[in-house]
């Protein structure tokens, strides 16, 4: 019986340590997402080694591609407002939509640049 006890303490105490160590490598890792010029609002991983990155700079937001070997300006969000609390919709939900609307319109404009030059 005593040896039971003795595992599931250790098992204790590994897992303490565990979330310990996680909640202090969390917060090592976001302090340098915010600060007066930049934050990292949200980051969407695409695939391994790829990702989308919502930014607000000076109160302007950026959608960024950000890959293994570059980042690339998606689309600008210079109409974006945060929601509040009280609308029911999430941070990440508006950011959503207004990703689609602004990937939508450089495709739009893109389709017409095509036309014009064609």
């Amino acid at each position: 019986m005593g040896q039971v006890l003795y595992i599931i303490l250790a098992c204790a105490f590994v897992i303490g340590l565990a979330y310990l160590t996680l909640r202090i490598m969390r917060s090592v890792m976001n302090r340098g997402t915010t600060s007066g010029y930049l934050q990292v609002i949200e980051a969407v991983p695409l695939g391994h080694k790829a990702r989308l990155v919502l930014v607000r700079s000076s109160g302007q937001y950026l959608v960024l591609g950000v890959t293994e070997h570059s980042v690339t300006v998606v689309c600008e969000l210079p109409d974006f407002d945060r929601p509040t609390a009280g609308e029911g919709v999430s941070e990440g939900e508006a950011a959503a939509g207004k990703v689609k609307d602004g990937i939508q319109d450089l495709l739009s404009r893109a389709a017409n640049w095509g036309d014009l030059q064609g």
